[in-house]
């Protein structure tokens, strides 16, 4: 049975410079309560004074808003997602409110979201918030208690004011940027990878030339269709990736498709990748990201939510 997946990975050509930092009269730190819709993780947030569901989405650089509900100025601009190019898009300048937390005015991209929204129906969206917006915080997803943790930096990546609400991190590992990507090297075996951590990833994306290192580790193939912002789904190859570790810190089998990634390595600047890690990696562990320093902290003391049996994986798809 075909099944589809959803990625939102997105990058944009032309991309107007964001603007960094937030107002100096907001908290240093706030604790964001977030919901689930399938495996998109969102929030309530406004945008000009609209107030409704937002996707957290660090594949975006910056705020993509819902046509549905926003005009924006009609541009000669293309949004790109996992897929390649999607679709013309207009912009717009907007405010965005989130939690306790002001963000200050800056270039939002206006983009029909339709795709998304047929997926969760019943679940409006008003847009996405990307991670550009979260430089000059230390972004923490806490899936274990539904809470995203947002702790404001100085120049230097160092935490502002109160220390947050939670024990050291067990582990740091270093990352390097792809365009806005963090990215970080994993083991699967013996084979090193580079990824980029998306939060709008629905699964893990292996790049197609990566796949003969990590093919033993690959269980349960069967082709679905994947879809991102473009109209037409793509048949891919899904499997359970075992095997991986970060540091030290074993990962369960994470739901991973297998997909050329070439134009997301050309467009993107930085290194090249071996693929994208999205919800089934952030749900493992409590992981917080500090671009400023350039570093990825994990808690792993914690209990993980078990991914699917290979069994149950043929069954259900």
């Amino acid at each position: 049975m075909s099944h589809s997946v959803f990625t939102t990975a997105i990058f944009l050509l032309g991309w107007a410079g964001l603007a960094s930092g937030i107002f100096a009269q907001n908290p240093n730190y706030a604790i964001i309560p977030f919901k689930l819709a399938g495996k998109f993780i969102y929030v309530e947030a406004s945008a000009d004074g609209r107030t409704g569901n937002f996707i957290i989405d660090t594949g975006c650089a910056g705020i993509v808003l819902n046509s549905q509900y926003f005009e924006g100025i009609e541009e000669n601009r293309l949004i790109y997602d996992i897929n390649g190019p999607a679709k013309a898009v207009g912009g717009r300048y907007a405010g965005l409110s989130l939690g306790t937390l002001d963000f200050p005015v800056s270039y939002a991209v206006v983009a029909n979201l339709d795709n998304i929204e047929e997926q969760m129906p019943g679940t409006p969206f008003m847009g996405l918030i990307g991670g550009g917006l979260f430089m000059d915080y230390e972004l923490a997803f806490d899936f274990a208690n539904g809470e995203l943790t947002l702790c404001r930096l100085d120049k230097n990546g160092r935490k502002r004011g109160l220390a947050l609400p939670h024990s050291a991190p067990t582990d740091t590992f270093s990352i390097v940027l792809k365009g806005h990507l963090p990215c970080i090297e994993v083991q699967v075996g013996t084979a090193a990878f580079r990824f980029a951590i998306d939060s709008g990833a629905e699964v893990n994306v292996l790049d197609h030339k990566s796949l003969k290192k990590a093919a033993a580790y690959l269980k349960a193939q069967r082709e679905v269709h994947l879809t991102g912002l473009g109209r037409q789904p793509e048949p891919v190859m899904l499997g359970m990736l075992t095997g991986m570790e970060l540091g030290g810190t074993a990962y369960l089998p994470m739901q991973t498709i297998v997909k050329d990634i070439e134009h997301f390595n050309h467009h993107l600047p930085g290194p090249q990748l071996d693929g994208i890690l999205g919800f089934h990696f952030l749900r493992q562990y409590k992981t917080a990201i500090n671009l400023k320093k350039k570093e990825l902290y994990i808690w792993n003391e914690d209990k993980r939510e078990s991914e699917p049996s290979e069994k149950e994986l043929m069954v259900k798809y």
